[in-house]
């Protein structure tokens, strides 16, 4: 129950912030997951690409294993 009742608090949250806001419009990412990206992430100034804040998160390398799989199985 006291998972439903952060769930209810932290939704509205997340929709009154800009930057979970522009988050929860990628697949899959919901208010959970960009509350939680903002609060922990680094400062915007030293990710230059895209793939810097997926390597932070660690997500390229999966990301890059799946391409190889992929293309392997191709």
């Amino acid at each position: 129950m006291q998972i439903a009742k952060l769930d209810r608090e932290i939704a509205p949250r997340a929709k009154e912030d800009e930057a979970t806001r522009r988050l929860m419009i990628i697949p899959g990412s919901g208010p959970i997951a960009a509350t939680a990206f903002v609060a922990l992430a680094l400062p915007i100034e030293p990710i230059c690409k895209g793939r810097d804040s997926a390597a932070w998160l660690s997500l390229y390398r999966v990301s890059t294993q799946l391409a190889a799989t992929k293309g392997s199985a191709a």
